[in-house]
């Protein structure tokens, strides 16, 4: 048969841009697919671990301090470095002076006898601890040699490495040639005729600030240098260009974006302590950059911008360690109070480090250095420490994640060091290792929580799945249970019986069962309730099982087939149950049960026993009172009736008699069946005859023994009477609802 449409030729998933059909159709499709398989296949995880070692290698590239000074210096014909055994070296010492500015104090110094020859080491390590300003002299004097190459050049420039200081002068001839402020790089201009064949003598003044700590700068492979205005020029943006790597304006860009993107992982991705710990100590140190560098309006605050700046410093490594603890999962991860702490240990110390700054406190910078020391050393063990603990454990990326962590922890103390040493100031190498370290190690960081969200990302898919497959469980426990339920619908009662059932799974299904069976032709009412080991699935299934054996049993007599005398269908269900629930395939297992069959003609109740509790008789004191009466003293006489366990016992009953089993879910003991005979007959005292099988349902529910199910078992009660009045043929009874 044709259909009536014929199908598109339109691809479908352009057909989804005008079509809803189809894009419902789209949506079908990819939900028919595996849900849990991901696109994280090992292709696709090669091509991704390609590009990461890429994009890294890109950032180290570009935060590496080059090497190739020297190179690029060798390149150029007019930049010449001047050797060490063509340059001299004197200096004052430095000292307070009464002179104001640095050229006021050229005279004064020059004139002192203590002028004496020194190394460019020892001028690199010169320092002020004092609070006041501190005044030098350092005369140095190049010779000839040094610039004789650039004699074809009308003028050439002096250049010295960068220092560091607060005022500076230049003199040539005892006279002033040049003025500098606040470390500005030192450079003169000569004529080269004036230079030709004699020594170069210049005099230099320092004037040192009561924060200098060194007074050699950041040299980045710089020397003492000789050249032409145009290289000198080049050099200098050459310089310039390099500096622009991770501790450059372009690095702190990138780590200000990088701040933004883990803070927006944290509000808008993955709300785990571990991505909230990154974005807020990378978010601080963002902020600390940009106000270092004016990039931050404080308006009236500006006059505090070194407080708020040393605030957010700190601030972002107490967070730091909050990070590197929720990465190892040693700390709680509620923040509220680490921030209560940050701020209250941060907002003093800012202002201190500021108003140290302004005393002359010199020794302050050994406080940030010791903090990043313990907030490295403390987060790298807690990292490496719990990757010990789960080394065995089949989690990779959580592993890489606590690997990189603690090694981005030690990096961090590795990169305090650095910057805080001598050699950080003048060694090429020393400033290339603190670079590359600090522009890369947030990164390192930011990389251990992406895997550690990507281990969070499998628990969660596990659990999802986990979840599915518990809601189908539960799915089926339900049609167990409506299953079970099913099974065990009473027939229609005989004029004159009521029964009443209670019934509690430990689980969703019990392993509890109860049968009831009218025979008509024999007059005989049997009810049983039958308890086989364990509960759950597994005994509701045995349960079943046993159900229908009694079904059958109960049939074939009803048929005339195999029919037995009085009690003795009780017997052979008890030895077909075993050889059900023990013999077959020998697997140990246990089964009691308790039942009667009462015959209305001879008026005899026949108990079957075996390995369950007594039952409960409940009788009129005096069987031919009517219900209605008044009552002369008790009314109800209830008693165990003790029966010997496998072995049919008759006993004859009168109207108005009661017959109480209950499981051992309920009576663990005979102490626990007295207590509650006695609870019956404490309740029943005052009862007259107008009562019924749901009452005394009712009442044993409310019997304190019975509050709690101490062995999550299991529970059921059946309660069976011979009424006073008859009920009419066919009534049905009414069992109380089964607590399920």
């Amino acid at each position: 048969m044709k259909s009536d449409k014929a199908p598109s030729r339109v691809p479908l998933l352009l057909r989804a841009l005008y079509s809803d059909a189809a894009l419902k159709a789209i949506y079908a499709r990819r939900k028919a697919e595996d849900p849990d398989a991901g696109v994280r296949s090992q292709i696709n995880a090669i091509i991704a671990m390609g590009l990461l070692i890429i994009v890294f290698s890109v950032l180290v590239v570009a935060a590496w301090v080059p090497q190739n000074i020297s190179e690029y210096i060798k390149s150029r014909d007019q930049l010449l470095v001047v050797e060490s055994g063509d340059q001299t070296w004197r200096a004052t010492k430095f000292a307070e002076s009464s002179c104001e500015f640095p050229a006021g104090c050229h005279d004064e110094l020059s004139n002192r006898s203590e002028l004496a020859s020194t190394t460019t080491t020892e001028i690199d390590e010169l320092a002020n601890p004092d609070k006041n300003h501190r005044v030098g002299l350092i005369r140095i004097e190049i010779q000839p040699e040094a610039f004789a190459p650039l004699d074809q050049l009308r003028a050439f420039v002096l250049s010295l490495p960068s220092y560091r200081y607060y005022r500076a002068a230049a003199f040539v001839d005892g006279k002033v040639a040049k003025t500098f402020l606040l470390s500005e790089r030192i450079n003169l201009n000569f004529e080269t005729a004036n230079q030709t064949g004699r020594p170069l003598v210049v005099d230099f003044v320092f004037v040192l600030d009561s924060e200098q700590r060194t007074f050699a700068g950041v040299r980045n492979g710089e020397s003492m240098m000789v050249a032409s205005q145009g290289e000198y020029n080049r050099f200098v943006a050459f310089l310039s260009q390099q500096r622009t790597g991770a501790t450059g304006a372009v690095g702190m860009v990138a780590k200000i974006a990088v701040a933004l993107f883990c803070l927006l992982l944290f509000l808008v991705i993955d709300s785990s302590p571990e991505s909230l710990g990154l974005g807020l100590f990378m978010g601080f140190e963002a902020a600390a950059m940009a106000i270092g560098q004016g990039w931050l309006p404080l308006g009236p605050l500006a006059e505090h911008k070194t407080a708020i700046g040393h605030f957010c410093w700190q601030s972002g490594d107490l967070m730091k360690l909050y990070f590197l603890l929720q990465i190892a999962r040693v700390a709680r991860p509620k923040a509220g109070v680490w921030l209560i702490a940050t701020v209250a240990l941060s907002l003093p110390y800012g202002f201190f480090m500021q108003w140290a700054a302004q005393n002359g406190m010199n020794w302050i910078w050994q406080i940030p250095r010791s903090r990043d020391t313990i907030v490295g050393v403390v987060g790298g063990i807690a990292c490496l420490r719990a990757f010990w603990f789960i080394r065995n454990e089949a989690l990779p990326w959580r592993k890489a994640a606590l690997l990189i962590a603690g090694a981005g922890g030690f990096l961090e103390v590795l990169a305090s060091w650095t910057a805080h040493s001598t050699a950080m100031q003048v060694i090429p190498i020393v400033q290339t290792i603190y670079t590359v370290l600090q522009g890369n190690i947030g990164y390192l960081f930011a990389v251990s929580t992406f895997l550690n969200i990507s281990t969070l990302e499998n628990r969660v898919r596990a659990l999802s799945k986990s979840q599915v497959r518990a809601k189908e469980l539960e799915r089926e426990l339900d049609i167990a249970r409506m299953v079970q339920r099913s099974l065990l619908v009473p027939p229609r009662l005989p004029r004159g019986i009521s029964l009443s059932c209670y019934q509690e799974a430990a689980l969703y299904v019990s392993g509890d069962t109860y049968f009831v069976n009218w025979d008509r032709k024999a007059k005989r009412f049997t009810f049983m309730l039958n308890d086989v080991t364990g509960h759950g699935i597994q005994a509701a299934l045995k349960a079943s099982a046993c159900n229908i054996l009694a079904k059958t049993i109960w049939h074939d007599a009803g048929t005339g087939v195999g029919a037995r005398a009085s009690g003795e269908n009780l017997r052979r269900f008890d030895e077909l149950s075993k050889e059900l629930l023990v013999e077959s395939g020998n697997i140990p297992d246990f089964n009691s049960m308790i039942a009667a069959e009462f015959d209305i003609d001879t008026k005899l109740l026949s108990i079957y026993r075996s390995n369950f509790s007594f039952p409960i008789l409940i009788r009129p004191v005096d069987p031919n009172l009517r219900p209605d009466d008044p009552i002369l003293g008790e009314f109800w006489n209830i008693a165990i009736v003790p029966t010997a366990n496998q072995t049919v016992t008759p006993i004859e009953i009168h109207r108005g008699t009661f017959m109480m089993f209950l499981s051992d879910g309920f009576l663990e003991s005979s102490r626990d069946l007295k207590k509650f005979t006695a609870h019956l007959r404490q309740k029943l005292s005052s009862r007259n005859g107008l009562i019924d099988v749901n009452t005394i349902n009712e009442i044993a529910l409310r019997y304190e023994g019975f509050a709690i199910n101490r062995n999550n078992d299991d529970r059921t009660i059946l309660v069976f009477q011979w009424e006073f009045a008859e009920a009419a043929e066919g009534q049905l009874p009414q069992p109380l609802p089964a607590n399920q």
